[in-house]
């Protein structure tokens, strides 16, 4: 009858160990691939889809809101020379 080798733990790690570098290399090699592949390759879409219902109740305060977005978004606004 044949025996038949349990693997344990220590073994897995011994494995991952012994072959470090080469997964390193895959990883980075993979990774600047993507990269190149993303940023020369690919070119952006940019798509948004959105829609608002509002109670009638709601639109003074929404009103107020927008009013202060714009203020705020004037007062952040680098000054112009």
């Amino acid at each position: 009858m044949e025996e038949t080798k349990e693997m344990e733990l220590s073994d897995i790690f011994y494995v991952l160990a012994k072959k470090k570098m080469m997964i390193i290399v895959i990883t980075l090699v993979c990774t600047l691939i993507s990269a190149v592949v993303s940023f020369f390759i690919i070119s952006p879409t940019y798509q948004s889809e959105s829609s608002v219902i509002v109670d009638k109740k709601m639109v003074p305060i929404l009103n107020i809101i927008i009013m202060m977005c714009l203020c705020i978004r004037i007062l952040l606004r680098p000054m112009q020379a």
